[in-house]
C-alpha cells in the first residue's frame, strides 16, 4: 500500500521521525506536570523559590512566565524553548524533499513516470504537512493522557491546540525552506539559511520582551505568534488570530515555492541577477596545484571550511545579540539582587563576595 503513491511513500519515510519527535516531546509534558504537582505546589518554600526565580529578568530572554504556579502555566514556561525545535525537523526535511533528491538524482527517476512536477511536489509537501500534524497529535495525546493520569485539569480541546500550535509553527519554517531551496543548488545551503532565520526569530522575540517599547519587534518573528497561544493555561484565552497568521504565512510561502519548482530547470537554482558572478577560471583550467587537492585531509578540510565558517559567524552573531540584550536587563538584574539581599538577613550581614555567591 505504501508504494502506490508518492504521498504514501513519503509519509512512510517519515514514520520514525513522527514517532521520535511526537513521543520524545510529548512525554515531557506529563513529566513536568508530575514534577510541579508533587513538589512545587505542596511546598510553600518551593513556591516562593519559584516566584523568586521567575522574577529574574534574564529569564524573559527565553520565555515569558505566565501563571507558573499552575501545572499548565509551569509546563508552558518550561517547554517554551523545546516545542519550537520541531521546526528544525521541518526545515531539514523540506530541504531534502525536492532539492535534496535533485542533488542525488532521485528526482530524475521519479519524473520519468507519467506524473507532473506539480503533482509530485504537492504529494511530497502534503506528506510533510500530515507528518507535522501527526507529531502535533501525538504531543497532544500524551499531554492529555499525562494530565488525566496525574489529576491535572486539561480539556481535550486545549490539549489539541497545544499540539496544533507546535505543528503550525514548524510548518511555517518548512515553507520558508521550500522557497529558499529554489534559489540554492544544495539542500544543506537552504537548510542553513532557514536555520539562521529560525535563530533570528528567537532573537527578535527575546528582544521584544526586554527592550523598552520594542513590542513591535516580536511581530516580525513567527515565534511571536506561536507564543501568543498558551493552551495549557486555562485562564489564558485562545488567540485564533495568531494561529490563522501562521497558517496563512505557511500557505503564502508554499505557493511561490511550488510555482518556482515547476518552472525552473531540474538541478539548477533560480539565478538572481545581483548574486551572479562570472567565472574567474576558464572551464578547461584545472587547479592541479591547489592546496586542497594535495591530500585527502586537505580536500576534506576545504570542504568543511565553508560550513564551519558560517556556523562560527552565526553562533557569534547570536551570542553577540544575546549579550546585548542582557546588558539591557542589567539594571533590572541589579534591582533583583538588591531585593534578594534585603529579604535575607543572613546574606545582608555577609561580605559582598558571599552575597554574590548566594544570589
Amino acid at each position: 500500500m505504501w508504494f502506490h503513491s508518492v504521498f504514501l511513500k513519503t509519509l512512510r519515510d517519515h514514520r520514525v521521525a513522527i514517532l521520535g519527535w511526537g513521543l520524545g516531546i510529548g512525554v515531557l509534558a506529563p513529566i513536568v506536570f508530575a514534577g510541579v504537582t508533587s513538589v512545587l505546589l505542596t511546598s510553600p518554600q518551593a513556591k516562593n523559590e519559584l516566584l523568586t526565580l521567575t522574577r529574574n529578568p534574564a529569564l524573559r530572554l527565553f520565555a515569558e512566565p505566565v501563571d507558573v504556579l499552575t501545572p499548565g502555566g509551569y509546563a508552558t514556561w518550561r517547554l517554551s524553548m523545546v516545542l519550537p525545535l520541531v521546526a528544525i525537523w521541518a526545515l531539514l526535511t523540506v530541504s531534502r524533499t525536492l532539492r535534496g533528491e535533485e542533488e542525488h538524482g532521485g528526482l530524475d527517476t521519479l519524473l520519468s513516470v507519467p506524473r507532473s512536477r506539480l503533482r509530485i511536489a504537492a504529494e511530497k509537501l502534503a506528506a510533510v504537512a500530515l507528518s507535522l500534524l501527526l507529531i502535533g497529535l501525538l504531543i497532544s495525546a500524551l499531554a492529555f493522557a499525562g494530565a488525566a493520569a496525574i489529576g491535572v485539569d486539561l480539556a481535550p480541546g486545549r490539549a489539541f491546540l497545544f499540539g496544533l500550535n507546535t505543528s503550525l509553527f514548524a510548518l511555517v519554517f518548512g515553507a520558508i525552506a521550500l522557497l529558499v531551496s529554489q534559489f540554492t543548488s544544495e539542500a544543506r545551503t537552504a537548510a542553513g539559511i532557514t536555520g539562521i532565520l529560525l535563530g533570528l526569530s528567537f532573537v527578535l522575540t527575546s528582544a521584544s520582551r526586554v527592550v523598552s517599547g520594542g513590542e513591535w519587534i516580536g511581530q516580525l518573528s513567527p515565534l511571536h505568534f506561536f507564543e501568543l497561544n498558551k493552551p495549557l493555561v486555562a485562564s489564558y484565552a485562545v488567540h485564533w488570530g495568531a494561529m490563522t497568521v501562521m497558517a496563512v504565512l505557511a500557505s503564502v510561502l508554499t505557493v511561490p515555492g511550488v510555482v518556482l519548482f515547476t518552472r525552473r530547470d531540474i538541478g539548477a537554482p533560480i539565478a538572481l541577477p545581483m548574486l551572479h558572478f562570472p567565472e574567474r577560471r576558464r572551464p578547461h583550467e584545472i587547479p592541479f596545484r591547489a592546496w586542497s587537492l594535495q591530500s585527502v585531509f586537505a580536500r576534506n578540510l576545504s570542504t568543511a571550511a565553508r560550513s564551519a565558517m558560517w556556523w562560527s559567524v552565526a553562533v557569534g552573531c547570536y551570542t553577540l545579540m544575546l549579550t546585548t540584550l542582557l546588558r539591557q536587563l542589567q539594571h533590572d538584574i541589579d534591582d533583583l539582587i538588591a531585593d534578594l539581599v534585603r529579604s535575607n538577613p543572613s546574606t545582608a550581614r555577609s561580605s559582598p563576595a558571599s552575597r554574590t555567591a548566594a544570589v
